[in-house]
């Protein structure tokens, strides 16, 4: 995105407003954008209330971008709030510590019905048994193969994952 857009805007006679739909990368081009001196504003149009988008019969970005445009010249985009740099860099942060804890969850609920579909078994007696008293306890259970294998690998995704959340933890 960022190959030929200053020179776009670079020839242009005024500094312009420019519109920008609320998508995936919005970031990335709204930090170019900002950065340009040609640019006098990036207003950003959030996706849901900004019904030329949401209800278009025929999606195009083409067709979008006239859309927007037309809306922009008439004042008329429904906005969404742009956080700061800093504050979008920690909510990247919080939203993969979160996919994380996702990930980590579902392994344990894995590693549960594994326990409980093919064997009966329960989790370890303890409070919390993906603690580390728990995962000692599951570490020494002797299961049938492949189910022992299948526990192992299960536990030791865990222990990665939990890697990864501290990692991020310690960056929030």
């Amino acid at each position: 995105m960022g190959l030929g857009l200053p020179e776009a805007f670079d020839s242009l006679r005024e500094p312009a407003k420019v519109v920008l739909e609320a998508c995936w990368n919005w970031g990335y081009a709204y930090g170019l954008l900002e950065e340009m001196d040609n640019v006098a504003e990036v207003v950003l149009a959030h996706p849901g209330k900004t019904r030329l988008i949401a209800d278009a019969q025929i999606k195009t970005d083409r067709l979008d971008a006239r859309g927007l445009a037309h809306l922009l010249r008439g004042n008329l985009v429904a906005t969404a709030r742009i956080p700061a740099k800093a504050t979008r860099q920690r909510k990247n942060v919080l939203r993969r510590r979160l996919f994380w804890i996702r990930e980590r969850t579902r392994v344990r609920n894995r590693a549960h019905a594994l326990l409980h579909r093919q064997h009966g078994l329960e989790m370890p007696q303890v409070s919390d048994p993906f603690s580390k008293k728990g995962i000692a306890a599951l570490k020494k259970l002797q299961l049938p193969e492949p189910d022992h294998w299948l526990l192992q690998q299960d536990l030791a995704e865990l222990e990665e994952l939990q890697r990864y959340i501290n990692d991020l933890t310690k960056l929030r």
